[in-house]
């Protein structure tokens, strides 16, 4: 058992990569915290990120969140809110030096309306919109895609234990509509022998009606989109 007094506190942090202000009270019963934070820079978080990730990402995050809890931190899972998540200039580098190339790029990429109740196990959101989204997806000879690459393998904890089996209910996902507009993919693909093949696709756009996961049996989903097909070569 834990004792402590209703506390309410507010802290602000701002610096050139971080303009944050963070409110907070934390009681025997619970606590909640309101987070807000504008034009946050991925790259201050990159040496963090680096044990996890294989490219570099550049950045900027703007968003503002309402996490509650009930018990101990900890307890349980948090409900969160979150009226309106921003990414905004987003580039994912992959390589060093002259072999660095720029695998994933958008404009801007806003979530509105997410919702996740931590002890049911359930995410809504309203909106996405993602706005010129550019890849540059690679396979090479081996079969294997450059994506596979970007995720570093962690080490195996300390005596050799696996992690707790998750007992839990399965998360279910919803969401509500989703918008990509502007987009291009570039695919090379040198697993099919010879010369390898390259296709180019721009003025990629897609709108989506509602989505859940998993699935439900028989669903259909609304979906218009467009593409534009530059060029397929070999």
């Amino acid at each position: 058992a834990y004792e402590i007094s209703t506390r309410d506190w507010s802290s602000d942090v701002c610096s050139s990569d971080l303009r944050l202000h963070v409110q907070g009270s934390l009681s025997r019963e619970g606590g909640q915290l309101d987070l807000k934070a504008t034009d946050w820079t991925v790259e201050a978080w990159q040496p963090y990120l680096a044990a996890y990730l294989q490219p570099r990402l550049q950045g900027s995050v703007s968003t503002q969140a309402l996490v509650r809890w009930q018990g101990a931190p900890g307890a349980q899972l948090p409900s969160v809110q979150v009226p309106e998540l921003s990414l905004d200039q987003w580039k994912v580098i992959d390589g060093d030096g002259r072999a660095a190339r720029t695998a994933v790029a958008w404009e801007h990429l806003a979530v509105q309306n997410v919702t996740v109740d931590g002890p049911a196990r359930t995410v809504k959101v309203e909106q996405l919109r993602w706005t010129a989204p550019q890849a540059q997806l690679r396979r090479d000879a081996r079969g294997e895609l450059d994506v596979s690459r970007w995720v570093r393998p962690q080490p195996a904890q300390a005596g050799g234990h696996a992690a707790a089996a998750d007992t839990g209910p399965a998360w279910q996902i919803a969401l509500g509509q989703t918008t990509l507009e502007k987009g291009h993919l570039q695919w090379r693909d040198e697993a099919q022998g010879g010369e390898p093949i390259q296709v180019n696709l721009d003025g990629l756009g897609l709108r989506a009606g509602a989505l859940q996961w998993p699935a439900a049996k028989g669903s259909a989903v609304p979906v218009q989109g467009e593409l534009r097909w530059l060029a397929a070569e070999r």
